[in-house]
């Protein structure tokens, strides 16, 4: 809301200071937002193995592995019985990871389907 002085009628108006400090504002924050990215692969690749090794440390007779399946790009939890190398559970399940990757085929077919 812009409120003038009764006597400035006849003189031209002043920019609304509150507008011009909210404009800036914006365009500092879309600068700050267009700074940050998606990490490359070979940083949360690096990543998960850092934490597998910290894992590995902690635990005698159990770990967790963590991996990134390629197809889905989603974080795979592994837990691991160390003695035998055998996987005791993995979050998401093999079937999950089958239906999502189905999904992102059916989706990207739809989308293809579209455009034509």
């Amino acid at each position: 809301m812009n409120i003038h002085n009764i006597s400035s009628l006849g003189q031209t108006p002043q920019p609304d200071l509150r507008m011009a400090d909210a404009t800036r504002k914006s365009a500092s924050h879309s600068a700050e937002t267009q700074q940050k990215r998606e990490p490359s692969r070979q940083e949360v690749q690096k990543a998960v193995e850092s934490i597998n090794l910290a894992l590995q440390r902690a635990s005698k007779s159990t770990a967790l592995q963590f991996t990134v399946d390629p197809n889905t790009r989603t974080t795979v939890v592994k837990v691991m019985d160390t003695e035998s190398g055998e996987l005791i559970r993995q979050f998401p399940s093999e079937a999950a990871l089958a239906i999502a990757e189905s999904i992102g085929d059916l989706q990207k077919g739809l989308l293809l389907g579209q455009e034509a």
